[in-house]
């Protein structure tokens, strides 16, 4: 699994109701959900979103850590 697929739908329930806690537009956080060919991100979240969701996790008290944002192969330099 991604780790944008893992964060938005199983950290966050979902992009819809996590776009309303950012601020954001659903459509920024489909878009980390879809492949690079399809104007995706193919799983991965940009900076900017990280510190978002950071201090939303926070303030929602979900468990979210700056290394559910890489894969384990990324984590272990593979």
């Amino acid at each position: 699994m991604q780790p944008a697929e893992h964060i938005i739908n199983g950290i966050f329930d979902g992009p819809e109701l996590l776009a309303v806690g950012l601020n954001v537009h659903p459509t920024t956080l489909y878009r980390c959900l879809k492949p690079k060919s399809a104007g995706g991100t193919d799983g991965a979240i940009p900076q900017r979103l990280q510190l978002k969701m950071l201090a939303w996790a926070r303030q929602t008290k979900r468990q979210l850590t700056p290394g559910d944002f890489y894969t384990k192969k990324q984590l272990s330099g593979g």
